[in-house]
């Protein structure tokens, strides 16, 4: 069963219109829903629903037609229906987070790049899709260990209106004055960082015109919650790491604030215009409590770049993603991640002497 959508009635068929999605049957089991993106605003679309597996029978007010069989198997509805599209016009908020601890010296400069690119590359995209911008905010929130660097590990930017010059040039500011700084072994605070992100409440009301769009860069994985694992290291007076007989670091128990759990329930309370842009690793390293970021694949509106100087110097492609969702309201899950066929694991090298990054 699905949905094959045209601008042009003549091409309602699978392989020939624009669109085409198989449909999902709801709860009440008469109903089903297709999930479609990329429409042009103040446009007539037409549209169609198929069956493949018994030609000819009725099913709910659905009469399928024998005499439309295509050569795909597929027998069609008689009856072809339309709808018009609006003007696209949203208020978007952007928070972007980036790991600025030391093994992102290779990276950072990318990512600060990506991030003072994103309004001309963002609105040009939303320009060539028909979507006009009533707001364009933006934020910025770093982190790194909050166990090895306490209060320095997470700070928030001001939320700045990108289509006012001056807030505008005080992003950019804010964002060259960014700077490597911290870390301890590798899994990073990320998980409060998300939090922090998430716990804002100026998102405006869930009318499917405000989005909500998170931009993460890290090369870690992220630490999970374990309050008797991690550790505030101890340091001798020239600043480096005490080992112990074993060579492992000394440090004292140190709280983890936020669980996975925690943040992926924040994260279903949001709005329903919410996306979230990852790129970060696969897979785990081998620390106690680390956790992986191919979990969040499934979450709802979700696209997943495995960090790589390709994937960090493409940024445009990842906006072709969020703007192409920005005409849908919300999407169960991201079927089109990169990282469903994913990349044969790499180990991670460190960039210096453990545990510092």
């Amino acid at each position: 069963m699905g949905i094959v959508c045209d601008k042009n009635k003549s091409k309602l068929m699978i392989g020939q219109a624009e669109f085409e999605s198989k449909a999902e049957l709801k709860d009440d089991g008469q109903n089903f829903e297709v999930d479609f993106r990329g429409f042009s605003p103040t446009t007539t679309y037409y549209y169609r629903a198929y069956y493949k597996f018994q030609e000819g029978v009725a099913y709910g007010d659905l009469v399928l037609d024998p005499a439309q069989v295509g050569s795909d198997g597929a027998a069609y509805d008689q009856t072809v229906k339309e709808f018009t599209t609006g003007e696209y016009k949203y208020t978007v908020d952007v928070v972007m987070l980036m790991d600025i601890s030391g093994s992102m010296s290779d990276e950072l400069d990318m990512v600060k790049e990506n991030a003072k690119d994103f309004f001309s590359l963002f609105k040009g995209k939303c320009d060539e899709k028909g979507i006009q911008l009533l707001g364009l905010s933006t934020q910025v929130v770093t982190f790194s260990d909050i166990n090895c660097d306490g209060e320095d590990a997470l700070n928030e930017s001001d939320v700045y209106n990108l289509l006012n010059d001056d807030e505008h040039d005080a992003f950019e500011t804010y964002v060259n004055n960014i700077y490597l700084t911290g870390g301890g072994d590798l899994p990073e605070s990320a998980l409060e960082a998300l939090a922090t992100a998430f716990q804002r409440d100026t998102w405006g009301p869930d009318d499917g015109l405000h989005r909500q769009i998170f931009i993460l860069w890290t090369d870690a994985t992220y630490k999970t919650y374990n309050e008797s694992i991690y550790k505030i290291y101890q340091y001798d007076e020239n600043g480096d790491y005490i080992y112990d007989d074993e060579g492992y670091a000394i440090g004292t128990p140190a709280y983890q604030e936020y669980s996975y759990d925690q943040v992926k329930a924040m994260w279903d309370g949001m709005p329903s215009g919410r996306r979230l842009i990852i790129f970060a690793p696969y897979g785990t390293y081998g620390y106690p409590y680390e956790g992986d970021w191919g979990l969040m694949d499934e979450w709802k509106n979700v696209y997943h770049e495995e960090n790589s100087y390709e994937s960090f110097n493409n940024f445009s492609k990842s906006l072709d993603y969020i703007v192409d969702e920005m005409i849908g309201k919300e999407k169960s899950t991201d079927v089109t991640t990169e990282g469903k066929a994913r990349k044969a694991y790499k180990p991670f090298v460190r960039k210096g002497p453990a545990p510092r990054n």
